[in-house]
C-alpha cells in the first residue's frame, strides 16, 4: 500500500513503524522515500495480550513521532498524520498530543468491518453479553 502512495505522490515520504513480535520475518526497504523503523523488540513474557503489547509501544511510538516531527526525514519535508492499523487505535492519542490528525486503516472487507463495527455496537452501546451467543443458532 505505502508503494502504491509513493508511486502516486513523488512529494510522499512514508514512515513504517514495525512492532515486531517473535514470529516476524525481516522486511527491507529499497526506496528512499519508504523507511522501515523497528521498535524495540519486547520478550515473550510482556505479550500477554495484543492490546498490552501495544500499550507498551506508546512510549517508544511518541518518541519517534517527535523525532520525526523535529528531523524530517527528507529536507523540505513534514509529519503530515499518522496511518494507523485497526488493532492499533490506542495510538490516536498520540497523534492528538501532536496536533497530527490519524486515520486507521483497515485490511479486511467491507463485510468484516460491518460485522466489526456490529459486535461493537452490541457490547458498548446495547450492554450486550457477547458470550451468551456462543452456543446458539444465531
Amino acid at each position: 500500500m505505502a508503494k502504491l502512495l509513493l508511486d502516486r505522490d513523488g512529494r510522499l515520504s512514508i514512515t513504517v513503524l514495525i512492532m515486531k513480535l517473535p514470529t516476524d520475518t525481516k522486511i527491507i526497504s529499497s526506496d528512499l522515500r519508504l523507511r522501515f523503523i523497528n521498535l524495540p523488540t519486547l520478550d515473550d513474557t510482556s505479550l500477554f495480550k495484543m492490546f498490552d503489547f501495544i500499550d507498551i509501544q506508546i512510549t517508544h511510538i511518541r518518541d519517534i513521532v517527535s523525532n520525526l516531527i523535529k528531523q524530517p526525514s527528507l529536507p523540505g519535508s513534514q509529519l503530515a498524520g499518522l496511518v494507523l492499523d485497526m488493532f492499533c487505535t490506542k495510538l490516536i492519542q498520540v497523534a492528538d498530543e501532536f496536533n497530527l490528525p490519524a486515520y486507521a486503516f483497515f485490511t479486511s472487507s467491507a463485510a468484516a468491518l460491518c460485522l466489526t463495527y456490529h459486535l461493537m455496537s452490541l457490547v458498548f452501546e446495547q450492554n450486550e453479553d457477547l458470550a451468551k451467543y456462543k452456543s446458539s443458532d444465531v
